[in-house]
């Protein structure tokens, strides 16, 4: 199949995540393989590991390996922090599982979907759900402690920074809500659905017009934008002053944080888009594109290093840890990859296609699938199988929130032009 036709393909299965609304349904218990060892390890708890977003995990102990059935499939990446794994349901469910076993902890049932992947920031939880809604919990409980609609859905991952939390709806607007009172401090308008950066009391954010913004963190103002080819889908990554991101133009931009300008542009032979994030660490920028391809590139020399070809398109934004790469793909298989060279250490296949983002805490590394399971994984290697997990049950329908034609809004009316096919949901 060619990359346009893939593409397109891609786009339509985002588009009926987002179409129709949620119902409600039974609620599974997750169950678990057994633990094959039994040491938890707190863990940075954010989408990339930090409001800045440079995908890397320093080493620490480790948890332990297993696979929990969730029965329902999984968008959401995993965050892992305080002896637990939290992650959002394609049946609206949140839900907290022990780090050393799999098994539930708590369950929380949202008003929609849940795509948008969690934040935890002193003791609470902030995600948000296709019906709109931006939700604040306990994460020793799961108890409810605040909730703010936007009246549209939000498939933005959360940043805590400031006493802010900091998302995009599609109301086509930037958000920046009081982590103490669930109220908009400040809001920007923006047709984004992107995952918020924030480094040095900036917010760096794209957008479906091909604009990433800079805004203060305080006030909301804008700082400047730079305009990229495409629209920019990708959450940027903030290293040593430069800001990385990628586009649907298929290009990897390196800008100075303080000005905007651009230092430097990674090409690929083919304009691939690059919907995922990029990670980086030791000099090097990790990425992935839409044709499954994976690179490193070089920031002194701004040339590739290497590239590695999964089987099919990837979303899933590399981790760094340790001297290798962890993503998932839609092929179904989660790989390792060695970070010098970028040959395949080990791969893992599931059941289903992988969306979702890793994390990392110690030994393991944790994803989902769309096979309804959690993954935690040896990072040496899986000493566990398929076969060894209990059969999953039935997955439930994935309900979906587009709203008619007649209801949609228009490009440049500051929502996002929803019957554009050039629109790139992000999912992480």
């Amino acid at each position: 199949m060619s990359i346009t036709h893939r593409t397109a393909s891609v786009l339509l299965a985002l588009a009926l995540l987002l179409t129709g609304c949620a119902t409600p349904q039974p609620t599974p218990t997750p169950t678990a393989t057994p633990a094959l060892t039994a040491t938890p390890t707190p863990q940075p708890a954010m989408f990339r590991n930090g409001p800045e977003h440079r995908g890397v995990y320093a080493p620490q102990a480790g948890a332990a390996e297993w696979m929990a059935e969730v029965g329902a499939p999984l968008d959401s990446s995993p965050v892992v922090a305080d002896g637990r794994v939290y992650c959002g349901a394609g049946d609206g469910r949140f839900i907290a599982l022990d780090v050393r076993t799999g098994k539930e902890a708590w369950v929380f049932k949202a008003d929609a979907q849940l795509v948008s992947s969690p934040v935890i920031s002193e003791g609470i939880l902030y995600f948000g759900s296709l019906a709109g809604t931006l939700y604040a919990l306990r994460a020793e409980d799961g108890q409810e402690v605040w909730r703010l609609s936007t009246g549209a859905p939000i498939v933005s991952s959360p940043a805590v920074a400031g006493g802010l939390v900091l998302f995009a709806s599609f109301d086509g607007k930037v958000h920046a809500v009081d982590v103490k009172t669930g109220s908009d401090r400040w809001t920007f308008n923006a047709a984004t659905q992107a995952s918020p950066t924030v480094e040095s009391g900036t917010v760096l954010i794209g957008s479906a017009d091909g604009v990433l913004y800079a805004l203060d963190l305080e006030t909301g103002r804008e700082k400047w934008q730079f305009k990229a080819g495409e629209q920019v889908i990708s959450t940027p990554a903030v290293s040593d002053g430069i800001v990385y991101h990628g586009a649907w133009d298929g290009k990897l931009y390196a800008l100075s944080l303080e000005t905007g300008k651009e230092n430097w542009a990674f090409a690929q032979q083919e304009e691939i888009p690059i919907a995922s994030s990029p990670a980086v660490a030791d000099g090097v920028v990790y990425f992935a594109a839409a044709d499954g391809s994976v690179y490193a590139v070089d920031i002194a020399t701004r040339a590739q290093k290497w590239r590695f070809q999964t089987g099919d398109t990837i979303l899933s934004s590399p981790a760094v840890a340790d001297g290798m790469v962890y993503v998932g793909s839609f092929d179904g298989r989660f790989y390792a990859l060695d970070a010098r060279t970028g040959l395949e250490k080990w791969r893992f296949q599931t059941e289903g296609e992988v969306w979702s983002s890793p994390s990392v805490a110690g030994d393991f590394v944790y994803f989902t699938s769309h096979d309804g399971r959690v993954y935690s994984l040896n990072r040496s290697g899986p000493q566990i199988a398929l076969a060894a997990a209990p059969t999953p049950p039935p997955l439930q329908p994935t309900p979906t929130l587009m709203p008619p034609p007649s209801e949609q809004p228009a490009a440049g009316t500051g929502g996002l032009p929803w019957w554009n096919d050039r629109v790139f949901y992000e999912v992480f």
